[in-house]
């Protein structure tokens, strides 16, 4: 039985994958130019700035490959990043947004977090499956909505005076 050689073709394999094969230059480029991009620390940086982002992506891609889209799911990070900060300030710090809130531990703030965006995620999925709103203008809806909570819950001004429990953990 033979094997069937697939034949492939140069031009359209650089047009389907120009921008990896840009990348991969300027990051070979970068490499002999500047020898500390190649250090284990600047490669930590890197991944460490990559995977919220790389995160979300995902999430965000099976809405795109279900032909989909998700605006809020940003926003939602966002709102996330307010909450948590809000709930693992210190007791003691100045300015502090909930002055009674009792010092949870980290992965409870992180639990409840992801639950409340959780909740936004089932309602834009409510809205798109059975309300049939299209999902772009279910979630730039929902996007207003909670860039609005997360305005109200911060009086929009910066979160700080975190706790040493969760600067180690961020």
């Amino acid at each position: 039985m033979k094997e069937k050689v697939k034949n492939i073709n140069i031009k359209d394999a650089i047009i389907n994958n120009g921008i990896i094969l840009l990348l991969a230059v300027l990051v070979v480029y970068v490499s002999i130019s500047v020898p500390t991009f190649r250090s284990f620390s600047n490669l930590k940086n890197l991944a460490i700035n990559a995977a919220p982002r790389v995160i979300v992506a995902l999430g965000v891609s099976g809405c795109l490959i279900t032909k989909g889209t998700d605006l809020s799911a940003g926003r939602m990070v966002g709102l996330a990043g307010c909450l948590a900060g809000i709930m693992l300030q210190k007791a003691d710090a100045p300015g502090k947004i909930w002055p009674n809130f009792p010092q949870l531990n980290v992965f409870v703030v992180l639990l409840i977090c992801m639950a409340i965006c959780a909740v936004f995620g089932l309602i834009n999925g409510i809205v798109v499956a059975y309300l049939n709103v299209p999902a772009f203008i279910g979630t730039l809806g929902m996007q207003m909505i909670v860039y609005g909570i997360a305005l109200v819950i911060t009086n929009a001004v910066p979160i700080g005076g975190y706790r040493d429990d969760f600067t180690l953990v961020t």
